[in-house]
């Protein structure tokens, strides 16, 4: 649910103020600079960081702004109605990035810019590729997996069945109800941005709802899924990627300790 909130603050860049907000940059980068505390400090990085992902936006919908003019870009996108290739498309195009919420932004700035996929802004076509990047982000967590120990493996492959299963029900939902956005976000929200970033929240907070109460079947699926390793193959504790955070491997290494004792 928490990632959905990079989106809705891209979504803010439909309304004129975030032409003010460009302007907290500048306030955190002086507060940075000048402040002597360094909870100060680090509340002004927080600050121009804020800043930077208006101003990332506007560079980004001056770019999508040149796109309106290339006609096989337009095209495509006007053109390309299926479901499934949508999904698809979604999925492989997130995996290359390892962001749904970089994604979504990437939509938001086309919509804001005139490219509607489907070629009508009030269709499902868009809500198809947003299902397959939340499908398509778990390829980050797939691949930092390898090699790493059964919890992490069982963990990633949570991930992946969480958001998959989720993606799966509201393609169904989707297909059956060809005019759910018109009827839905189209029609309660104004701005396309702000439906896209709403249902990008909605998709993630309804499937949270759906499978919090379901979580120990998770848990035991990716048990049969992934295996126990053998005991003496492997410490349960230890992994070398700790090593970049010395505080978290210090602790590791403690438990592994403690293991060993027992």
């Amino acid at each position: 649910i928490g990632t959905t909130i990079t989106a809705q603050i891209v979504a803010l860049g439909t309304f004129e103020i975030t032409t003010y907000l460009m302007l907290l940059a500048c306030f955190g980068i002086f507060l940075f600079m000048f402040a002597k505390k360094d909870k100060i400090k680090t509340a002004g990085l927080a600050i121009a960081g804020l800043g930077l992902v208006f101003i990332a936006l506007d560079f980004m919908s001056s770019a999508m702004h040149s796109f309106r003019s290339a006609p096989m870009v337009v095209e495509f996108l006007s053109d390309c109605k299926n479901p499934i290739l949508l999904l698809l498309f979604g999925a492989l195009f997130t995996a290359l990035i390892q962001s749904s919420s970089a994604v979504t932004t990437i939509l938001i700035s086309m919509v804001a810019a005139g490219l509607y996929i489907g070629g009508d802004p009030s269709s499902n076509a868009i809500l198809y590729v947003i299902l397959g990047s939340n499908i398509g982000t778990c390829v980050t967590a797939l691949l930092s997996s390898f090699g790493a120990t059964t919890n992490a493996k069982r963990a990633s492959f949570i991930h992946f069945l969480f958001n998959f299963t989720g993606a799966f029900i509201f393609f169904i939902v989707l297909l059956c109800w060809p005019k759910f956005m018109a009827n839905t976000f189209a029609s309660w929200f104004e701005f396309e941005s702000t439906q896209i970033a709403m249902f990008h929240t909605f998709f993630n907070g309804i499937c949270t709802l759906l499978f919090l109460p379901i979580a120990k079947l998770f848990v035991k699926v990716s048990e049969l899924v992934v295996k126990d390793q053998k005991k003496n193959k492997k410490t349960a504790f230890i992994d070398e990627r700790f090593l970049n955070t010395p505080a978290v491997a210090i602790s590791q290494a403690g438990k592994e300790t403690l293991r060993v004792g027992r």
